[in-house]
């Protein structure tokens, strides 16, 4: 964060100098900072395919690089080793794997039946501002167990044309 510098003397104080210019904000952006924690790391590994128990640890509000619509990352960090992880390979034990939700109407029944699953009621209605629908995100879903199965594809979205870990199915974990 930059400090502004005051300049001391008599009579009213000015207005704080500030080094950084803020972007302004642009009609349909996504309001505020959007934040990457240290531990998402750089690449991710592709992970062999499979069964994995993975957490449900983070969950973040961004927008698609594809469409620039908002969406919602939902970050896993796998808690188990993987039986088809090969025994010359390194651990699968707190490798990161990502899954998006399109945080448009037409498609929020899919985070829905994710928040139906932890917590038996539908995604509180209503408008929200990014930053209190992340946190009620975050408040409600974060720490739960999942059971996920993995494959590696190529994003149907055309973001890449490199193989990602993918989840193509998953349950909370009893």
């Amino acid at each position: 964060m930059v400090k502004p510098i005051v300049k001391k003397g008599k009579g009213r104080a000015p207005a704080p100098v500030h080094h950084e210019e803020e972007a302004p904000s642009k009609a349909g952006t996504l309001k505020g900072s959007i934040v990457v924690p240290e531990n998402v790391g750089g690449d991710l590994r592709l992970l062999p395919a499979g069964n994995a128990k993975a957490t449900l640890e983070k969950i973040m509000l961004g927008k698609s690089k594809s469409s620039g619509q908002a969406k919602a990352t939902f970050r896993y960090t796998i808690t188990e080793e993987m039986d088809s992880n090969p025994e010359d390979a390194p651990s699968t034990v707190g490798e990161a794997v990502l899954e998006t939700y399109s945080l448009q109407p037409q498609a929020m029944f899919r985070l829905n039946d994710v928040y139906k699953a932890v917590t038996g009621e539908r995604v509180p209605q209503g408008e929200w501002s990014p930053e209190e629908f992340e946190a009620k995100l975050n408040e409600d879903l974060c720490g739960t167990d999942w059971n996920l199965v993995l494959a590696n594809q190529v994003p149907s979205d055309g973001s890449s044309t490199e193989e990602r870990t993918t989840i193509i199915a998953k349950t909370l974990a009893s």
